[in-house]
């Protein structure tokens, strides 16, 4: 990359650099990963579960459709799709209930101790209060990073609406201090998130090769 940069660099005077803005986004989305400790734990816990297990998968399949919800399985998070820790953690949201049933069963049929630490997590107040968390503040994030992936990005367009975002983090922060009166992963994740894109709107006004 640098090599075919410094030849762009020969032939156009002070071109600039312009980052991926998706991949800034992808970074924001990683600090709340790191903001989110428990659900990241509990993601990976759910992934591991039915890994190589096509049996649980389809027992699971049926569960759901037992009880006339779609039979989709959980979302598998990889790290080169961005977006896809978001959209596991908004899925296990949505059938926490539905695990602590079906892993409760299935407890009975294996001895494995991620079973019974999954049981644990769809009980635990930390990691429902943190999925609530992650509902309400996910979705902004997830629809500007997917919108960025697409080819219709508007560059000249780019600073002013990270802007925006980084400005509705910091508005969100406070609310949630003042609810809370106390620090909360989403705060630190709003913050933090904010921080990293005001420092990539800063070096990409003077950005060069």
């Amino acid at each position: 990359f640098l090599k075919h940069a410094a030849n762009v660099a020969i032939s156009f005077l002070r071109p600039v650099h312009v980052t991926c803005s998706a991949h800034i986004l992808n970074l924001v989305g990683e600090v709340w990963q790191q903001s989110f400790p428990v659900i990241s734990k509990l993601v990976a816990s759910v992934k591991k579960a039915f890994t190589a297990c096509p049996a649980r998968k389809a027992r699971f399949r049926q569960f759901l459709c037992d009880k006339g919800k779609p039979g989709a399985l959980p979302p598998t998070p990889v790290i080169t799709r961005w977006n896809s820790w978001f959209q596991a953690a908004l899925y296990h949201t949505d059938h926490l209930v539905d695990y602590s049933e079906f892993f409760g069963d299935e407890v009975e049929r294996s001895s494995s101790l991620n079973i019974s630490e999954l049981v644990d997590f769809c009980v635990s107040s930390a990691v429902k209060d943190d999925l609530t968390e992650l509902r309400k503040y996910a979705p902004e994030i997830m629809s500007k990073l997917t919108e960025y992936e697409g080819a219709d990005v508007k560059a000249h367009l780019v600073t002013d609406e990270l802007t925006y975002l980084a400005e509705w983090m910091d508005t969100s922060a406070s609310e949630v201090l003042q609810h809370l009166k106390q620090l909360s992963p989403s705060v630190e994740a709003l913050r933090k998130g904010s921080e990293k894109l005001r420092n990539y709107i800063c070096k990409a006004g003077s950005s060069t090769f």
